[in-house]
């Protein structure tokens, strides 16, 4: 799809225009988040076709390219509620150009699927969507740092697109370049999209996946720019030269100069955490994100934990059975596994008193056992001892 935008906007051979497609979906930017199950992609894929709708139809029947934009754009953020770079950019654009018929067309669809999509949700769906009484952490250091990483990754459409807004602004091209109603939609798609994707990423848990719909939109405008401009080759060389510092990066990374090349170690030392806790008695709590996952510690009510649950117990914000703490005072865990060497005496608030550390029972996990759960073990053993031991 994007590929066909960028045909679409430029005049760039088919080869050129699946290259800079691959640069943006297949390079490292997007990575493996092609192979996750993650709604990143269909987003990405959604918010592009309502583009490729738009940019085919708007000269000759915009309000047919609006009605086709609008489905499309609501399609993406069904998938991701951040995706919505295309609908804030086209409607900014309609502002800008005083498009006031267009612009109403478009809210008063987006407010009607909006709010359809959210009537027929449940409660939960919605608060969801809403990010309802979810306490978020922002930090400024974290975007820059992670707006940099996302940047590098796709470097050579940055570096054209920069080349290319620098020239657009020459004396003698500015006016003819930016009367073009094209140019200034996807100056605007791209800007607004960057913007977005700058507050987004500033929220902790937040990754690089929010550049994905910027990074496209820049490679449309890039593609834009480079049709229209006259010294052409400087973008190309800018593009070329983005690949080759992307490369320099790769080959530092193969080296094992930058990134993680080999995630075995990890996996290994999981599978052997895993291996320990599946003989554990159930009710089982293990403290850990990722093993305490159904797959990785299979059980008929695992406890898995929201990455805020800590920040929600800080707050009061009440659990069932007052949380894992509440369960752990109860004695509701006949076994808790916790990562580490260090036994501890609290956890979730609630003292271990109740709880039983069993000495090199696994590998890199602190495993303590239910007072009355060792006792019947211990009898178990006993029963099962020779008669002459």
């Amino acid at each position: 799809i994007l590929a066909l935008g960028i045909r679409k906007v430029s005049s760039l051979p088919a080869w050129t225009a699946a290259a800079a497609a691959a640069t943006v979906v297949l390079g490292p930017l997007v990575g493996f988040w092609l192979v996750t199950v993650r709604p990143d992609l269909w987003a990405l894929a959604l918010d592009l076709a309502g583009m490729l709708v738009l940019l085919t139809r708007w000269r000759h029947r915009p309000w047919s390219a609006l009605a086709g934009f609008a489905l499309a754009a609501w399609l993406a953020w069904s998938f991701k509620q951040a995706a919505v770079t295309s609908l804030c950019g086209v409607g900014l654009f309609l502002l800008i150009e005083r498009q006031w018929r267009g612009l109403a067309m478009l809210v008063s669809a987006m407010a009607l699927a909006f709010a359809v999509s959210l009537a027929a949700g449940t409660p939960l769906y919605r608060a969801t969507v809403m990010f309802s009484g979810v306490p978020l952490h922002y930090s400024a250091t974290g975007m820059v740092v992670m707006a940099g990483t996302a940047i590098a990754k796709a470097l050579p459409v940055w570096m054209a697109l920069a080349v290319a807004l620098a020239l657009s602004f020459r004396r003698g091209e500015r006016s003819a370049i930016w009367a073009d109603d094209i140019t200034r939609l996807l100056a605007c798609t791209a800007g607004v999209g960057l913007v977005l994707a700058l507050a987004a990423m500033t929220q902790d848990a937040a990754a690089e996946n929010y550049m994905f719909i910027p990074t496209a939109h820049a490679a449309l405008l890039a593609a834009r720019l480079w049709v229209r401009l006259k010294a052409r080759r400087l973008v190309a060389w800018a593009a070329m030269g983005g690949m080759a510092v992307l490369a320099g990066l790769g080959i530092l990374m193969l080296a094992g100069r930058l990134g993680v090349l080999d995630q075995r170690p990890v996996h290994a030392a999981f599978m052997r955490m895993k291996a320990c806790v599946q003989d554990l008695p159930r009710p089982l709590f293990v403290h850990n994100p990722y093993l305490s996952l159904p797959w990785m510690s299979p059980s008929d009510r695992p406890y898995v934990l929201s990455f805020v649950y800590d920040r929600e117990r800080a707050l009061g914000k009440p659990f069932a059975g007052d949380g894992i703490g509440g369960l752990v005072g109860a004695g509701h865990f006949a076994a808790i596994a916790i990562p580490g060497d260090e036994v501890p005496k609290v956890l979730d608030g609630a003292a271990l008193d109740g709880y039983v550390p069993v000495t090199g029972a696994c590998h890199n996990l602190v495993v303590l056992l239910r007072r009355d759960v060792v006792r019947r073990r211990d009898g178990a053993d006993r029963r099962q001892m020779p008669a002459n031991h």
